[in-house]
């Protein structure tokens, strides 16, 4: 097979395979290495619940981030340069500062009744 294109919708379809195992890996791993610590240190199921936790809290921050680059949608902080800061645009201000006027809506317009 080597030489022969690869059909596009496959490798999405192994894309998002992949970003499910990864998902369930990242859950199994901290509920495992909860399980041995609490077993290590005599804590009961605390670090095992803390673990599983912040090891699911984490994996789907991950998931939903790349299942959003991957469809190429947007959402809350998802796009690049949609706030303040370096690339980004603060939001405008509902008020002017003092000192600072802004143009009425109506003068950008142009009269279309002619």
């Amino acid at each position: 097979m080597a030489g022969q294109p690869v059909n596009p919708e496959l490798q999405r379809l192994i894309r998002l395979a992949a970003m499910g195992g990864s998902l369930a890996a990242k859950i199994l791993a901290a509920g495992v290495i909860g399980w041995l610590l609490d077993r290590w240190l005599s804590t009961g199921p605390w670090l095992l619940v803390i673990l599983l936790l912040l090891g699911t809290t984490s994996a789907l921050i991950q998931f939903i981030r790349e299942a959003l680059r991957e469809s190429g949608g947007s959402a809350i902080g998802a796009s690049r340069g949609s706030g303040p800061g370096p690339g980004g645009s603060s939001p405008r201000r509902a008020t002017p500062a003092p000192g600072e006027t802004r143009p009425s809506p109506a003068a950008g317009k142009k009269d279309r009744t002619g």
